[in-house]
């Protein structure tokens, strides 16, 4: 009985410690998830200069789950837009030379858009019928070219903010760097609208929005003319497309609170008509869809959780969606609701009184 115990003894001892050999490999494995990819996942990944790693991804991310559908969302097969709609007519007055528009994370129903060059650090909220609710003045910002807005996460969780990208250059007056204004989304209210701006009988005024940050960013070499601003969910990343030769740049880390200084980064070259000029773009709010628009077309395309931006552009031809020709239509935002697709809106071209607001709405299933 003696002996039979011992034995008994070394063999718990024995399973013991190989308990233990499989809980320090399980928690290995946790703690470093990145040792459990493929090797060839890893060997295209080093091979893509380009390419955000995916525990990059996961450590910059700003999403929270609850906005993300990685699970369920695939991409489509077939394209998943459909035709023209008139949803609305905004006063040329107020938006006569539209350059950048999106939906409003906070405010259901509403789009903030902006003229450009000339035209003051001034963001128009209207609804989608395109009455003009309110308009904000950046106050104190400088306006030199804005041309494009996002919206998304910023440095404070769980608020929204509006990106104003002061980054054209059309006048070609040869500026050393361009500036991200950063501002949290204004809550709407629409039990009262202002007048359109140049409205000289109305005594109204624009509500000035004091609490902004400014991201002054430089090229590595000249100057780009861009028009179309991105702010990725998924990593915090703010992305550019320059108008003249599709050049595909971002910022070099998340942008923290406060203002700063950082440098671009080349993050590729638009491989779908490159030397088209690229009038505005936006990006779903999970980060999975991205809209690309040129003065004759609009490209989608669709990526992965852990493809990076710059080199799906770079890399993939977008797929033509559904789009008729404006006056001059520089601007496209994916509505807040995905069902509802996407919307554009055109400058006046100084020949009409009222700019048509268009959407595309999604087809059910895709």
């Amino acid at each position: 009985p003696a002996a039979i115990g011992r034995g008994g003894l070394r063999h718990r001892r024995l399973a013991r410690e190989d308990n233990k050999r499989q809980r320090r490999k399980r928690d290995n494995a946790d703690a470093n998830p990145v040792a459990l990819a493929a090797p060839s996942d890893a060997a295209a990944a080093a091979a893509d200069a380009n390419s955000l790693t995916k525990s990059t991804i996961k450590a910059t991310s700003t999403t929270s789950n609850s906005n993300r559908d990685d699970d369920i969302f695939k991409c489509p097969t077939s394209i998943p837009f459909e035709g023209q709609v008139n949803v609305g007519m905004v006063n040329a007055m107020a938006v006569s030379e539209a350059s950048g528009l999106v939906a409003s994370s906070l405010n259901p129903g509403i789009l903030f858009t902006h003229n450009d060059f000339g035209h003051g650090s001034v963001v128009i909220a209207s609804r989608e019928d395109g009455t003009i609710v309110k308009e904000y003045l950046i106050d104190g910002a400088e306006s030199i070219d804005y041309e494009d807005i996002a919206a998304g996460p910023g440095p404070v969780e769980g608020m929204h903010y509006l990106y104003v990208g002061d980054i054209g250059d059309g006048n070609r007056i040869e500026r050393d760097s361009i500036v991200i204004y950063r501002v949290p989304e204004p809550v709407v209210d629409e039990n009262t609208t202002t007048s359109a701006i140049g409205d000289t009988t109305s005594t109204s005024t624009t509500v000035p929005l004091t609490d902004w940050d400014a991201l002054t960013l430089t090229y590595p070499g000249r100057v780009h003319n861009a028009e179309s601003l991105m702010l990725d969910p998924m990593t915090g990343l703010l992305y550019i497309i320059s108008r003249t030769d599709g050049s595909i740049w971002r910022t070099e880390s998340v942008w923290g609170e406060g203002s700063t200084t950082m440098k671009l980064v080349r993050a590729g070259t638009k491989k779908s008509q490159p030397g088209r000029p690229a009038t505005g773009a936006d990006i779903s709010r999970d980060g999975r869809e991205i809209l690309v628009k040129h003065y004759s077309t609009i490209l989608y395309y669709c990526r992965e959780p852990d493809e990076e931006i710059g080199h799906v552009l770079s890399t993939r031809h977008g797929v033509k969606v559904p789009y008729k020709r404006e006056i001059k239509g520089e601007s496209v935002a994916f509505a807040a609701q995905r069902e509802l697709g996407y919307y554009t809106l055109s400058e006046s071209g100084g020949a009409v009184s009222e700019v048509p607001i268009y959407r595309y709405n999604r087809i059910p299933g895709r």
